[in-house]
């Protein structure tokens, strides 16, 4: 990341906060804040594709193929931050039967696969 003339990142989210507390745990917080190319939300990867950032970081459930842009995976594990849903039905909802029809379908094999195609891991 030091090498990189310019660098993209959300501001806010986890995923923004996220990386740079990775940068300020490898002291280089200041060094990527000089040469960052941010915005609040959204695919900063565009940045790279149209040529106003030589690296973007983003948080991989939001990957998408953009044209331009090579795809280099994960950090490593001790600096990962991996973000849980979970899924549950109130005590008192009006609704429960479509509710847990609603989670069952999550399970399913047809959206394991979309899931699983977006870069996640559905647990």
């Amino acid at each position: 990341m030091l090498n990189a003339k310019s660098i993209a990142y959300v501001t806010r989210g986890a995923s923004g906060q996220h990386f740079i507390a990775v940068c300020e745990r490898l002291g280089i917080a200041e060094q990527v804040k000089a040469k960052g190319k941010t915005m609040p939300t959204g695919m900063v990867a565009e940045f790279v594709a149209k040529g106003e950032a030589e690296l973007a970081i983003q948080q991989m459930s939001e990957l998408v193929s953009i044209r331009g842009t090579d795809l280099v995976g994960p950090f490593p594990p001790e600096l990962d931050l991996i973000s849980q849903i979970v899924a549950a039905v109130s005590a008192n909802s009006k609704e429960k039967e479509a509710a847990n029809a609603f989670i069952r379908f999550f399970t399913t094999p047809e959206v394991i696969a979309v899931i699983k195609a977006n870069g996640m891991d559905p647990g």
